[in-house]
């Protein structure tokens, strides 16, 4: 959503346009809500939501953010008939049945939806069925065309400017100056700030006659000034040049020693920028070896790290293979004592048959 749709009345000046200018859409809006049930896509802080509820049998206000919706429900949630959701608005509009909802309230609409084809599907649904629309967009170059792609298919539709006008009061202290409010000349679509969209609504009773707010805070603003400021410029440009020929010089002598000056200037300007490409060449380069080097390195690293692993490996499968060899060198070594033992006592008996033998041959006979 816009920033401007954002901006809380408590932390901004109230007085100031943007917020004059927002406060404006709100209050009219609420002429729609008469004792209905409306849900407003993208509430931010619900300053906005407040003042719809005053009208308004039921509020939802929905957001995206849930850190607007917790301000939201911190600060407005007081209000009996005011509730506040985080979610979006395209995914509020595809859960929402006409029993549900009297008046769908969107300002700066197109910002809201992820997919405005969508959007404008959801409400032509429910403008059908009978729920009434109050939107706005902002009227900057693509303004017409965003209303006329999200509401173009709506029924009913009507659309008006919100233009900023300047004004001037005079009025006795005390004397409320609602009253007072004299339009010189209407409203030009073409310095509209922002472009008011209505659906199913009667349109001709809530427009039947002008709305206006007036701040005396508020300073004199009309987007007509800026093609004003546009014509000051050329004739700001003529009176400067008309100048500095009589500073410089009549003729061409002074124009010419201008010219001189300014040569100078951006030939000084040009060595400059030329000795900066040149640094920033070598830096470029500079930089490309460092990355260079820098992905070598990382290669490196790798290689040692998958070759330290290898070696751990080997190390690990050596130990393994030392402790087999041992065991069995344990194995051969108990075979080879158990063959001696078996050996010397073959041996032993062998002696003792023999001298058993040789004691006999030796005795005396009788």
């Amino acid at each position: 959503m816009d920033v401007g749709e954002r901006l809380s009345l408590e932390t901004v000046d109230p007085n100031a346009l943007a917020a004059l200018d927002r406060r404006h859409r709100y209050t009219f809006a609420a002429r729609a809500c008469e004792e209905r049930s409306v849900i407003e896509l993208g509430c931010g802080r619900g300053d906005g939501t407040r003042i719809l509820a005053k009208n308004a049998r039921t509020v939802l206000g929905v957001d995206r953010d849930v850190a607007s919706v917790d301000a939201a429900s911190a600060y407005r949630g007081a209000d009996a008939n005011t509730e506040f959701r985080a979610m979006g608005a395209l995914e509020c509009l595809r859960s929402l049945t006409r029993d549900e909802v009297d008046v769908v309230v969107c300002f700066d609409a197109p910002t809201l939806f992820s997919d405005v084809g969508d959007a404008a599907a959801e409400l032509s649904r429910l403008v059908r069925a009978g729920v009434g629309l109050v939107a706005s967009v902002a009227n900057d170059e693509s303004g017409e065309e965003s209303a006329r792609a999200l509401f173009g298919d709506l029924p009913g539709l009507t659309i008006v400017p919100q233009c900023h006008a300047e004004g001037s009061l005079i009025a006795a202290a005390g004397v409320a100056p609602h009253a007072a409010v004299d339009v010189l000349d209407g409203p030009d679509p073409d310095s509209a700030a922002h472009l008011v969209v209505l659906a199913g609504l009667d349109a001709e009773v809530l427009f039947e006659s002008p709305t206006a707010m007036l701040s005396f805070a508020a300073a004199p603003v009309h987007l007509r000034a800026l093609r004003d400021l546009e014509l000051a410029n050329r004739e700001l440009r003529t009176l400067n040049a008309w100048l500095a020929r009589g500073r410089l010089g009549l003729g061409a002598a002074g124009a010419a020693s201008a010219t001189i000056r300014h040569e100078e200037q951006i030939s000084t300007l040009q060595d400059e920028t030329a000795r900066l490409e040149t640094e920033l060449e070598w830096m470029s380069h500079a930089y490309a070896g460092a990355r260079e080097a820098h992905s070598a390195a990382v290669q490196a690293h790798d290689a040692a790290v998958q070759a330290y692993g290898r070696g751990e490996q080997h190390v690990t499968d050596l130990l393994t293979e030392i402790d087999r060899l041992r065991g069995e060198v344990e194995g051969v070594a108990a075979e080879r004592d158990r063959f001696r033992e078996s050996w010397v006592t073959l041996h032993s008996s062998r002696i003792m048959t023999l001298a058993a033998r040789v004691t006999a041959r030796t005795r005396p006979r009788p």
